[in-house]
């Protein structure tokens, strides 16, 4: 989860019939937050080497998340009954 900045790793066993058969990506898939795992032995690489880049999930989260605080349910409860806060 982004949310926490915690290392991540990615294991898209269907990647290729999802690339080549579904409605595709928002991104460029090859610029995920984390290593692209293809395979068990990758994941165990992976794991092992610590082979995690915190500055890569940081830019991704700020990129992607406008608000990274405590602060969601209060922004709902505002929006739906019209506070301006």
């Amino acid at each position: 989860m982004l949310y926490f900045l915690n290392q991540l790793f990615f294991y898209p066993f269907d990647l290729d019939y999802y690339s080549n058969n579904e409605r595709g990506f928002y991104f460029d898939y090859n610029n995920v937050p984390g290593p692209i795992a293809k395979n068990t032995k990758d994941i165990i690489n992976i794991i092992q080497n610590n082979h995690f880049d915190m500055g890569k999930i940081d830019s991704f989260s700020n990129k992607n998340h406008e608000y990274l605080d405590d602060k969601s349910s209060k922004r709902i409860i505002d929006y739906l009954f019209g506070k301006d806060n």
